[in-house]
């Protein structure tokens, strides 16, 4: 199954032929340079991220979609996607920013936007087995964009000594789903699950959230994430992210030359 995190390339992109022999990006400022001396001009998309000497970061700011760069990220539930595009455009910031680079006769900038993952999960114990147990459950879940998500339940089951972790992997989109996870399969046709027991969710290969369910939660519908606490991690407040806190999506600028 793959991850499919959405990015979207807007307007904002341009490029700016000149006859520089150097460029250097700081920050949202570029200079140029040759025999003859040096230029200054202030972006105006604010700060951006030079990507010189990264291949895909450089193709990308060319027009190239970020779901063709990153197709391999893509495709492996245990990656998110995301999360290492920021990382190659932070060490790509921090080997070009403030320098002087090579320049090829025209410098291209190109605004990506990136939607933040985030899932919505809760459970319902649905049967009551012997005493504090329950014998299944129902899982309901969705995301803003179709995301493989992890969920597992741990705890111990009836006649056994030791907690047991069950997981399930699926697929969530804006279409809400569900599943019911019964324990009337394994070894015993008894199986039953005591409270408490724990529901953890993972998604891009990263812990997202967790509850623990109890007994006085039998028959109702429980979240496990909600809101902002089921958002997947992609950036730790890069100053040259911008994060849209209406539509949750991240914006960055690439500049190339």
């Amino acid at each position: 199954m793959k991850e499919r995190w959405t990015t979207q390339v807007y307007e904002a992109s341009s490029t700016y032929e000149h006859d520089a022999d150097e460029i250097r990006v700081d920050g949202p400022t570029i200079s140029l340079r040759n025999e003859h001396g040096t230029t200054h001009s202030r972006l105006s998309y604010g700060t951006v991220v030079p990507v010189m000497g990264d291949e895909r970061l450089e193709n990308i700011t060319s027009g190239t979609p970020f779901e063709t760069e990153y197709s391999d990220e893509l495709d492996d539930p245990d990656t998110a996607a995301t999360e290492m595009f920021f990382d190659d455009l932070e060490a790509a910031n921090a080997n070009n920013s403030g320098e002087w680079v090579p320049a090829d006769g025209e410098m291209r900038t190109r605004t990506v936007d990136v939607v933040s993952p985030s899932v919505a999960v809760s459970v319902k114990p649905e049967e009551w087995g012997t005493g504090d147990t329950t014998r299944s459950m129902r899982f309901s879940y969705e995301a803003n964009t179709e995301t493989q998500i992890e969920i597992s339940a741990t705890g111990t089951l009836w006649g056994k000594d030791e907690p047991q972790t069950e997981t399930e992997l699926v697929e969530a989109d804006e279409d809400g789903r569900s599943y019911r996870y019964s324990l009337h399969t394994g070894e015993s046709p008894h199986n039953q699950i005591h409270y408490p027991f724990d529901v953890d969710v993972r998604a891009g290969g990263q812990h997202v959230c967790s509850e623990t369910i109890t007994d006085g939660d039998h028959g109702e519908k429980v979240a496990v994430c909600d809101g902002t606490d089921g958002n997947v991690d992609t950036t730790d407040d890069l100053e040259w992210v911008d994060l849209n806190e209406q539509t949750g999506n991240y914006r960055v600028t690439l500049v190339d030359s």
